[in-house]
């Protein structure tokens, strides 16, 4: 006699935070925003970071009346490339509220 099972392993969805957020600051003050991301399954492999900003009260970025965070070609370089960190210096955002998003994967 016999028996067979079929198993189906997925793997667990990745977790991330943002660390440095949520708070006031002065638009003269530097920003320095960190993703902290936790791979419940600890594989080995690195993590790769989508960074987006946008006005909190501003459309949905990529629509037609898109609210960034920064003036057409004002983006700081190398702000969201892919990295697990967003810095700015001070001045880089005008008086506002902001939404910022990290996108994590592997």
């Amino acid at each position: 006699a016999s028996s067979t099972v079929t198993l189906e392993v997925t793997a667990s969805a990745l977790v991330s935070r943002i660390i440095g957020g949520n708070r006031s600051m002065f638009s003269s003050s530097s920003l320095l925003l960190a993703a902290d991301p936790i791979d419940p399954d600890d594989a080995d492999s690195p993590f790769n970071f989508v960074w987006s900003c946008r006005r909190l009260h501003s459309p949905i970025p990529g629509s037609e009346d898109e609210g960034g965070c920064f003036a057409a070609g004002a983006t700081p370089p190398g702000l969201f490339e892919d990295t697990g960190e967003v810095s700015m210096g001070a001045g880089s955002l005008t008086a506002g509220e902001y939404v910022f998003q990290v996108e994590v994967s592997k």
